[in-house]
């Protein structure tokens, strides 16, 4: 799987998702992301909490010093920055380049 990365407090991050980010994400919302994705109900905040538990999850693999709680981190990132990161994912189908059009993302329950 293709490296993710995503720049936060000046710094460039490791954001991929892995089975640790999912499992972080279920902890921290009791919602199974998969699920929420295949039925096209994913929201901005989602996102964000899935972008946070990516980058948990990678930072300690690589042993990256990340230590920013989820509601600090959700406080400083926008949803545009969040749905940039996402839309360019494996997970959602692959290349950001040209998904969006007026607003609206191509993908399912991407939103924009």
């Amino acid at each position: 799987m293709e490296a993710k990365s995503f720049n936060f407090g000046g710094r460039t991050l490791p954001a991929r998702m892995s089975m640790g980010a999912l499992r972080r994400f279920r902890r921290e919302t009791g919602q199974d992301f998969l699920k929420l994705q295949t039925e096209g109900e994913v929201s901005a905040e989602a996102l964000a909490v899935l972008l946070w538990c990516c980058i948990s999850a990678q930072s300690r693999v690589d042993g990256v010093e990340f230590n920013v709680s989820c509601d600090d981190f959700l406080d400083r990132v926008t949803p545009d920055e969040v749905s940039a990161w996402y839309v360019d994912t494996p997970e959602a189908g692959g290349d950001a380049g040209n998904d969006t059009e007026g607003g609206e993302s191509k993908k399912k329950g991407v939103p924009a």
